[in-house]
């Protein structure tokens, strides 16, 4: 019995000692777990390839955007030399902006005491037919809706004589000269806004257009938190410009035509150098309707050798539309950086930016907070743009494409992309792979906060080539009021009426041009590289390639 006792007193020591064994192992397998998840918060390095601004450092250690760019875009602006202080009034900014917004706007721009003057306020072709209606004999309502007020809960049908003018206004092709008697109701719009219409053209001849950038909450200082609709020009400002053009032509007013047409290219410009990507594409946009108005009156047939001279030379002064690739390094990237900080910081849910169609990755992120690396974040968010720009950076409009296309597939194959599983993947594996967990998130946020850049170039490259097309018109128009003929080939423009013939943007080869019997077709092959012989539209209806872009007198 003694050795049995003994045996099974061994048996149980041996058994306590495995327990204390067990004990220890399963302790410290919870003690790495626990050290490897443990939430850590990341201190932000100010740097170049972390924060990019060096400057305009909080108390805190986080970086003010706002105030660098401003700084930035506001650099060398006056109110002497700032169209935005005239066209507060025009836009109306008194009714638009809120009492918390006002003096930040308004200091920004150094005119802390300006007085607003409703009289100089542009008056819309919407409201002024709402107007005129309601002066009008009463009438059955229109089975109209109003699109744009349906939404904000006000009565969803306009009056037939509201529908009328309406009508007239959409119908009036704003490339055609005409006359005060043919559309008085227009007429009348141009005379109500003949103040507001020469504030325009006033604004236009100054250098700078700045808006200052002003939170709407002071302790959120996001960027996507601002409203960008206050700093874009309506189309209907820039259309009423052109139609009055148009009315004045007719009338032989050509000085003041031309007064009228060179503004909106003046006015796209100063708009071109908005920070946003937003206000450069209404830039374009504007750009579009000044270059067929240049083109209208190219073509018209009724302008002398002076005259066309005159115009080339203003046109030539003002230079090429303002680019992407500043927006893009500058706001495009602050957003995104500020973006990393507020997520990561847990100021702002990661959730709030998810709206596109992953289900998936709309969870609640909030776990994340303190686990993510905030430099590495920044760091992917700075290469990611740094990639974009390389692409933009390619010496010919082909390259460019043909880059954008690279970093397309890059995004799909999730080199510069990633999904939730991307990121719970190497969210287990704690602080060993932070810096993964990290770039994974980072990447999964820029999928849903970083604008596609890549049509933007295009639209770009088109609006720049339009003019170069809308500038040799008025060449040739100079050249045939001069010799009575237009020349056998654009070389012979040179040196009299240009000093040499531009390239096509798009292909590099020189631009298409070919005399006819009534005139002369001009072309650029456009963006699908095709060179269709001056095609202005696609035979075969819709798909994969687009016409030329063409300018023709026939």
């Amino acid at each position: 019995m003694g050795k049995v006792q003994k045996d099974v007193e061994a048996i149980r020591k041996a058994r306590r000692t495995w327990w204390k064994v067990f004990a220890i192992v399963v302790g410290a397998i919870i003690c790495l777990i626990t050290t490897i998840h443990w939430p850590r918060n990341s201190s932000i390095t100010v740097g170049h390839d972390t924060t990019r601004i060096t400057t305009h450092i909080r108390e805190d250690g986080t970086p003010d955007y706002v105030a660098w760019l401003n700084d930035e875009f506001g650099r060398g602006v006056t109110p002497e030399n700032n169209a935005a202080v005239i066209l507060i009034d025009v836009l109306g900014l008194d009714d638009l902006l809120d009492a918390s917004e006002r003096p930040g706007l308004l200091e920004g721009m150094g005119v802390p005491d300006f007085a607003f003057n409703k009289k100089n306020t542009f008056l819309t072709f919407h409201e002024f037919a709402k107007q005129r209606a309601a002066t009008m004999p009463a009438s059955a309502p229109s089975t109209r809706v109003d699109e744009s007020e349906s939404f904000l809960g006000f009565d969803l049908h306009i009056s037939s004589e509201e529908e009328r003018l309406r009508e007239i206004y959409d119908g009036v092709d704003t490339n055609v000269f005409w006359r005060r008697e043919d559309h008085p109701e227009l007429a009348e719009w141009m005379d109500r806004n003949e103040t507001p219409l020469d504030l325009l053209v006033e604004a236009s001849h100054r250098e700078r257009l700045f808006f200052p950038m002003v939170p709407k909450d002071a302790e959120n200082a996001l960027v996507y938190a601002w409203s960008f609709s206050v700093r874009c020009l309506s189309r209907d400002m820039l259309r009423a410009l052109n139609m009055r053009a148009g009315m004045r032509f007719e009338a032989g007013e050509h000085a003041k035509v031309w007064q009228d047409v060179l503004a909106c290219h003046r006015l796209a410009r100063l708009m071109g150098q908005d920070p946003t990507i937003v206000c450069r594409l209404v830039a374009l946009a504007e750009e579009a309707i000044a270059t067929h108005a240049t083109t209208r009156l190219a073509t018209s047939g009724r302008l002398s050798a002076k005259e066309a001279k005159s115009m080339l030379a203003d046109l030539e002064a003002l230079g090429p539309m303002p680019g992407f690739a500043e927006c893009i390094d500058r706001l495009e990237r602050c957003s995104a950086l500020d973006c990393m900080i507020e997520v990561a910081q847990g100021k702002v849910s990661a959730k709030e930016f998810m709206v596109s169609g992953d289900e998936e990755a709309r969870m609640d992120w909030s776990w994340a907070v303190g686990r993510l690396d905030i430099d590495e974040m920044l760091r992917t968010a700075n290469a990611y743009y740094d990639e974009i720009l390389r692409c933009r950076r390619e010496p010919t409009f082909a390259a460019r494409q043909a880059a954008f296309v690279q970093f397309r597939v890059a995004r799909e194959d999730g080199r510069w992309s990633a999904k939730r599983r991307d990121v719970m993947a190497p969210a287990l594996g704690g602080r060993l792979l932070r810096p993964l967990f990290s770039r994974n998130f980072a990447l999964m946020l820029l999928g849903e906060v970083a604008a596609d850049v890549s049509r933007a170039g295009i639209l770009e490259a088109m609006a720049n080539m339009q003019l170069e097309l809308a500038k040799l018109s008025l060449a040739l128009a100079a050249c045939k009021a001069e010799k009575g003929e237009y020349p056998a080939k654009l070389a012979d423009l040179t040196p009299d009426y240009i000093k040499a013939a531009p390239k096509d943007i798009f292909s590099g080869s020189p631009v298409q041009y070919k005399r006819t019997a009534e005139g002369y077709v001009l072309w650029s092959v456009g963006d699908d590289l095709t060179d269709d012989g001056g095609a202005m539209e696609d035979p075969n209806g819709w798909c994969d390639t687009r016409p030329d872009i063409v300018v023709q007198v026939k």
